[in-house]
C-alpha cells in the first residue's frame, strides 16, 4: 500500500530570484573561473550553512562569454547577501576583476537586461 506524495503547494516553495552581474575587467575570463570565483566568494562570505540555505545556482546557458556576464539563481531571503559576496570579489586568476550586479528579478526572461538599455520608466 503506496501513498502518493502530495506535491508541495506553492506557498510553502522557497521563492527565488535570478541575479543578473557582470564582470568588469581588462582580462577575458572562462565561464570556469567565473563561476569558481563566485562560488568561493559564496561560501567565505556565507560560510557552509547560510551556502546550502541560500541555495545559489549559476545558470550556465545564461552566461555570455563576450560580454562576460551571467544569471544566478539564489533563495529570495539571501538576495542580498550574495550580492554583498559578489562585490567582495577583488580578482579573479591574479587579474583584477570586480562583479557588478546589473539587475535582479523573480522571473528568469527578465534577469538579464542590457547594460547600455534604459529600463522603462513607470507613470
Amino acid at each position: 500500500m503506496s501513498e502518493k506524495l502530495r506535491p508541495l503547494l506553492p506557498t510553502l516553495k522557497e521563492k527565488k530570484r535570478y541575479l543578473a552581474f557582470e564582470v568588469v575587467s581588462e582580462q577575458n575570463f572562462s565561464e570556469y573561473d567565473i563561476n569558481n570565483a563566485i562560488l568561493s566568494a559564496k561560501d567565505s562570505f556565507l560560510g557552509i550553512y547560510l551556502s546550502a540555505k541560500a541555495g545559489v545556482q549559476i545558470i550556465k546557458q545564461k552566461f555570455d562569454k563576450k560580454t562576460q556576464s551571467g544569471v544566478i539563481r539564489v533563495n529570495r531571503k539571501y538576495t542580498d547577501h550574495m550580492k554583498t559576496a559578489l562585490g567582495l570579489i577583488k580578482e579573479i586568476k591574479n587579474h583584477d576583476a570586480i562583479i557588478r550586479t546589473i539587475n535582479v528579478s523573480g522571473v528568469l526572461r527578465k534577469a538579464k537586461v542590457e547594460k547600455d538599455q534604459d529600463l522603462p520608466k513607470k507613470k
